[in-house]
């Protein structure tokens, strides 16, 4: 029988099964036609898939296969029936623009073996900006274990590589290599970023939709080739969902399609929670933890009144609170009141609560139900340290019985996003980051924070905490630097580390209460680069900001502010100090779309604009 070699259907909203029998492989192609990816059986028998990208390879010939119990699927196999189905949707996300589109190219090609059909088929999907596969499992697999995969990812020669190798709670530091110097052995906590040869633009190694199965960790073997391990677990169950978690392959033009891209929330299960759900509402917090510990009920007064002036929606008392007592009053009457206090503010309360502490469910919901009681918004819960099947469930359990209770949540201590935020919308931000905490012990360099904008937190949303303007705590980066970062970084629950007496004192107030949390539009400007320079201009309704943050001196670096609508616009401007060492400056003045900015950039140097268009009287 002839191969069929390639399935394209791109027309937008339409699905189609078509039913095929296939030897050699299957090509399947993006809706825009510009990346293909072919699944196809090897000479050894195995399967593998290779990606190109205007016809040129970005990963691969690379291996795909599973393992359960001892038995490796697949050897000495063939593709056989294949299921084509292409979609497009479009849906609200919170975080880098207020709008995802998810469209594909996708396949479900079963595997004989001899004349047999083996209990395990491959689901693939190719979009304009990437490729993802994952593995089905039929129904009487249920019960037995898998004990690994036979994935991997080989890159092209040439590939310059950003990878962090911290897998317990994915706060490493990252290192940047050239894919054939990266020596064996490594374990690699995604995302993989590199930065492929010629003009083949950007790739992003992760994975999405991580609910019932164990964290993929990379494993870096020699020729360029990064298999797919699993630390947490020696085993773990079939998925009850039958299905694994995907593998995904980002691919973009440039740092701007990177950024932007919504492959990884486009693979997850659409919201579990009503559009309607007036209660989860992304915001900004104070919290006394970064520069003062959680102190007393009196000291987090402060903090909301804080919060108040400078139109935050919350605060967060972090670890320790149920331990306060005043007469007869314990923790949680003492949290209730607080609550009470703070909407006379119109100001929501968080709380801290360590993941161990409310892993038992009956446990769980009683917390939960007295967090719902005393008008507590939302919970931070910390110190997962794991992405283990039972830990990963944990997760799954803690959404499930926080969105019952119309509670928000933050997870600390944490591992990797794959796009939960999508399927559980009131899981605002979550940790598995190096965050500014840090620099309360050691120091960030100023290289890392232009990093992570193009690497963790094109995942997904991180919480990093931003900025101090503590001379001691800056550690070679300026204030205005300091304050790019609650731009450039996305959280749609936004922790400000410092007293905000210090935000209340700086001439940059009025500019701190209008940064929001969550955005309608992200640029990526011309000139960033990843680990010297991270720009961007993001968009809240009718108001652009722009954030830099610069690792290397720069003596011009220009803003070309095409980005904005017709029409003049008030651009309120922050700079570095030239005079002052960290300290920052502003100035008012009038632009439009055809102005550009100069600026000359400090090593650890900054740069802040909020652009308000200027309405006829």
């Amino acid at each position: 029988m002839q191969t069929k070699s390639l399935f394209r259907l791109s027309i937008p909203g339409l699905f189609i099964s078509l039913c095929i029998f296939i030897h050699a492989g299957v090509t399947i192609e993006s809706p825009d036609g510009r990346i293909s990816a072919r699944i196809f059986t090897a000479e050894d028998g195995g399967i593998k898939y290779k990606v190109e990208k205007d016809g040129g390879t970005v990963a691969g010939p690379a291996n795909m296969g599973i393992v359960i119990g001892e038995k490796r699927y697949w050897t000495n196999v063939e593709l056989g029936e294949t299921l084509v189905r292409a979609g497009r949707e479009v849906y609200e996300r919170f975080g880098v623009h207020s709008k995802a589109t998810n469209s594909y190219t996708g396949a479900v090609l079963s595997l004989i073996s001899g004349s047999k059909q083996l209990p395990v088929s491959i689901e693939a999907r190719v979009f304009n900006d990437g490729f993802a596969f994952r593995y089905l499992f039929i129904d009487w697999m249920q019960g037995k274990k898998v004990s690994g995969e036979l994935t991997d990812f080989t890159l092209p020669p040439g590939t310059r590589l950003w990878f962090q190798t911290n897998i317990l709670n994915y706060e490493g530091l990252y290192l940047e290599r050239d894919v054939d110097d990266v020596e064996s052995d490594y374990y690699i906590g995604p995302p993989l970023v590199g930065v492929l040869p010629g003009d083949l633009g950007y790739l992003l190694i992760t994975e999405a939709a991580l609910y019932d199965y164990s964290g993929m960790v990379l494993k870096s073997a020699g020729m360029r080739t990064f298999k797919a391990a699993f630390t947490d677990d020696d085993t773990w169950p079939v998925p009850a969902s039958g299905r694994s978690s995907w593998r995904v392959v980002l691919l973009a033009p440039n740092l701007d399609g990177l950024v932007n891209s919504d492959i990884v929330a486009n693979l997850c299960l659409a919201s579990k929670i009503p559009d309607d759900a007036d209660w989860v509402k992304p915001g900004r917090a104070t919290w006394s933890w970064w520069s003062e510990g959680t102190g007393d009920f009196e000291l987090n007064k402060e903090y909301i009144d804080a919060a108040a002036e400078l139109d935050f929606e919350y605060t967060l008392v972090d670890a320790g609170w149920e331990d306060w007592s005043r007469g007869d009053k314990d923790g949680w009457a003492l949290i209730a009141e607080l609550v009470d206090y703070a909407r006379t503010k119109d100001v929501g309360v968080w709380v801290w609560k360590r993941c161990s502490e409310i892993y038992d469910r009956a446990t769980r919901l009683d917390f939960l139900d007295k967090c719902k009681e005393a008008g507590i918004v939302g919970v931070k819960i910390d110190f997962m340290d794991s992405e283990s099947h039972e830990m990963l469930r944990f997760y799954t359990h803690a959404l499930e019985d926080t969105a019952q209770r119309g509670l928000m949540v933050n997870f600390h201590g944490a591992n990797k996003p794959t796009g939960e935020s999508r399927t559980w919308p009131h899981q605002l931000t979550r940790e598995g980051i190096r965050g500014l905490e840090y620099n309360k012990w050691s120091e960030l360099p100023p290289e890392y924070y232009t990093v992570i904008p193009f690497t963790r937190f094109v995942a997904g949303p991180g919480d990093f905490t931003p900025c101090t303007f503590r001379e001691d705590k800056l550690m070679g980066t300026t204030r205005s630097f300091q304050l790019a970062t609650a731009i450039v970084f996305t959280s749609p629950m936004m922790h400000w580390a410092d007293s905000p007496g210090l935000y209340l004192q700086s001439p940059v107030r009025d500019l701190i209460s209008e940064i929001p949390a969550v955005w309608d539009e992200t640029r990526v400007l011309p000139g960033s680069e990843i680990g010297d320079v991270a720009a961007f201009a993001r968009r809240k309704n009718d108001v652009w900001f722009v954030g830099v943050l610069s690792a290397r001196e720069c003596e011009s670096y220009e803003i070309d502010l095409s980005f904005l609508s017709d029409g003049d616009y008030t651009c309120m401007e922050v700079r570095d100090d030239a005079d002052a060492g960290n300290d920052l400056t502003r100035s008012v003045k009038d632009v439009d779309a055809g102005d550009r900015i100069s600026l000359r950039l400090r090593e650890g140097g900054g740069y802040v604009a909020m652009f308000t268009p200027k309405h006829d009287e």
